[in-house]
């Protein structure tokens, strides 16, 4: 989120600030061609920031630097956790609508990111994705980060690969899943969260129907009624 709220959940480790920092950082970025997509975790704390930040990162004019939201989920369920106010799989769903239909945001339908370029649910499935710790351990999924069970390898030492890892990530086939196999909206959510539906037993697809239905009406047949009408009338 902004400054009060980040700096709050994701400080230095002696209490120092963070994010004025990351911004002088991406300021860094105005003449590169490097692409930088920055996830925004949202809860029922910070969720009011979004549109801001969002504002913020246009006014960069740097095409090459956009922003998602993300709902910041509860996984170790056992642990005590008094960082975040967790968002409902409703809440989030309900956050976003509202973005959305917001007709002061810039770009609204990039926020839904469900018609995109991805050729994946996420990165983790990519043969050359990883995410790295501070040990030098890749892993391909940032919430398993921690677990060295699932680490794939050391960075000092990349011949002792975990395969057993590797292949819940980039061997999966969603066709093997009847409930997926059967869902309209497959491919469109390319069988959702690996780690969730491996690891927590439970399936996530990224949007619901509600969003899904309000992203066709919004980027479709809203633009298309009037574009019909135009059309109509010479």
């Amino acid at each position: 989120g902004l400054a009060e709220h980040h700096d709050k959940t994701r400080p230095l480790r002696g209490g120092g600030k963070t994010f004025d920092k990351i911004w002088n950082n991406l300021r860094l970025f105005e003449d590169s061609p490097v692409e930088v997509v920055i996830r925004m975790n949202v809860d029922n704390n910070n969720f009011d920031d979004y549109a801001t930040l969002k504002k913020m990162i246009s006014d960069l004019d740097n095409n090459n630097i956009s922003i998602y939201p993300s709902p910041v989920e509860d996984i170790n369920k056992d642990k005590i956790n008094n960082i975040s106010d967790f968002m409902s799989v409703q809440e989030f769903n309900d956050f976003t609508l509202r973005e959305c239909d917001d007709k002061n945001s810039l770009e609204r339908e990039e926020d839904f990111g469900i018609v995109d370029d991805r050729c994946c649910y996420c990165a983790a499935e990519l043969f050359n994705s990883y995410v790295i710790d501070e040990k030098g351990d890749f892993y391909k999924c940032w919430d398993e980060i921690g677990r060295e069970e699932n680490k794939c390898f050391n960075v000092l030492n990349k011949d002792q690969i975990n395969y057993n890892v590797l292949n819940r990530y980039l061997v999966c086939d969603v066709f093997e899943d009847e409930e997926c196999r059967n869902c309209v909206y497959l491919p469109l959510c390319f069988g959702g969260c690996n780690f969730q539906k491996h690891k927590l037993g439970k399936k996530n697809c990224g949007f619901s129907e509600d969003i899904i239905n309000t992203y066709i009406e919004n980027n479709y047949l809203k633009k298309g009624g009037a574009m019909y009408e135009n059309s109509t009338e010479g």
